[in-house]
C-alpha cells in the first residue's frame, strides 16, 4: 500500500493488467476461482462484482498493448510466458478503477493483486491510503 502525505487530488484511480495466454478466455468464474472465495462466503457478492469489472476491461492484443504502454508489465512475466506472448499467443486486458465509483469499484481501487499461473498473469497495484 502506498501512503501519500501533503497535497492530493480529490480522486484516485488504480489500474490493472491481466495477461491471458494460449487462447484462454478471461471469465468472471476464473477470477472468482483465483480469488478463492466460496459461494457461501459473505464476501462472494463483492468479489463477483470485482471480477465483473476486471473481466470487462479493454481487451488488446499483446502488440497493441506494447505499442501503447511498452514492456513495463509484460517484462515481469516468466521466460516461458514471455515466449508465448512474443509468438502472439495471448491477449492483454487493461483497465482501471476509480474512487469516484461505487461498491466493488471502490474496493478494487485499494486492492493489490499479484497472480500468475500457466494461463493468466494479473498485476494490480494498491491505491492510496490518505493520511
Amino acid at each position: 500500500m502506498k501512503i501519500r502525505k501533503g497535497f492530493v487530488s480529490n480522486s484516485s484511480s488504480s489500474s490493472f493488467v491481466i495477461a491471458v495466454k494460449n487462447g484462454k478466455e478471461l471469465t468472471v468464474e476464473k477470477l472468482i476461482e483465483i480469488f478463492k472465495v466460496s459461494v457461501d462466503s459473505p464476501l462472494y457478492p463483492l468479489i463477483k462484482e470485482i471480477a465483473k469489472i476486471m473481466a470487462g476491461a479493454d481487451k488488446l492484443t499483446v502488440q497493441q498493448y506494447r505499442d501503447d504502454y511498452g514492456y513495463s508489465e509484460t517484462d515481469k512475466l516468466d521466460a516461458n510466458t514471455e515466449k508465448e506472448f512474443n509468438k502472439g499467443n495471448g491477449v492483454i486486458y487493461e483497465g482501471s478503477a476509480s474512487d469516484e465509483g461505487e461498491g466493488a469499484e471502490l474496493a478494487l481501487v485499494d486492492m493489490e493483486i499479484k497472480y500468475e499461473d500457466d494461463d493468466i498473469y494479473i498485476s494490480k497495484e494498491g491505491g492510496y491510503w490518505w493520511k
